[in-house]
């Protein structure tokens, strides 16, 4: 049973069945059940702003921590993307924008964005959303893709192996392969809170564009990975509640 799905996209070649088979939609469908039915200390998109934010209109996609002020970007999406492949590289903070295909517009909606850290033995980035504007633009727009990306500023896999060597203590194929899989999951692949997000978001808007179109997208070292809820997905969560339970989940852990 299909609920979420994620496919390659004109922006980028990665595709979940591609690249790991059938057992990359069973990983990410195991998701669910955790995310919906526990919490931890991953801050998701709740934060609230009460400040009076600004519009800078800029030339090119930058990362911008400062909250004073929202980044506008007027370009198309494939411009879009072709910058922020860039930023992966070089910048160890996430960023979040919407993209809005009949304006040509990139609108900054991050927030609070900080370094990647160590939290519960796992390394995550924190980057909210500013609901407030993101639920704006949802009762404007009718059309939108939102995109965040993933930095690629750890260690390479080979350079990880050569270390390895170095300490003697060589990886194996199994080891190198497992390794391969885990780094491929955390790069290209949507977190729990994006996922978490996606399932919040889409669910708002159409409650308000019953007719209209929402997606989301992550860009890292992989290429680009579109995910979104099916029809079948939406039905299932209007049928059991299962949208009142993420919220709760949502709402503990901006707590936390």
């Amino acid at each position: 049973m299909q609920k979420i799905k994620s496919k390659e996209t004109k922006d980028g070649n990665l595709d979940f069945r591609k690249l790991l088979g059938s057992r990359s939609l069973i990983i990410l469908f195991a998701y669910l059940p955790i995310l919906i039915f526990s919490h931890n200390h991953i801050s998701f998109a709740a934060e609230q702003t009460t400040l009076q934010e600004e519009y800078n209109v800029i030339d090119n996609l930058v990362v911008n921590n400062r909250n004073k002020f929202k980044t506008v970007i007027h370009e198309s999406e494939s411009e879009g993307v072709s910058e922020m492949r860039n930023l992966i590289s070089s910048s160890l903070i996430e960023e979040s924008w919407v993209y809005l295909p009949h304006q040509r517009k990139w609108i900054e909606i991050g927030r609070n964005e900080e370094a990647e850290k160590k939290i519960d033995k796992r390394y995550i980035t924190k980057a909210k959303l500013d609901v407030q504007l993101l639920d704006k633009l949802m009762n404007e727009n009718n059309n939108m893709v939102l995109y965040h990306f993933h930095p690629s500023h750890s260690l390479s896999l080979e350079d990880k192996i050569r270390k390895q060597e170095g300490e003697n203590s060589p990886m194996n194929n199994k080891e190198i392969e497992k390794e391969r899989v885990k780094r491929l999951i955390k790069s290209a692949y949507p977190s729990r809170s994006d996922l978490l997000n996606m399932i919040g978001n889409s669910m708002e808007f159409f409650e308000r564009n019953a007719e209209g179109n929402i997606t989301f997208k992550v860009c890292s070292h992989y290429g680009i990975t579109e995910y979104y809820l099916t029809d079948e997905g939406m039905a299932h969560l209007n049928a059991d509640n299962s949208f009142k339970q993420i919220l709760w989940v949502k709402g503990i852990s901006s707590s936390s």
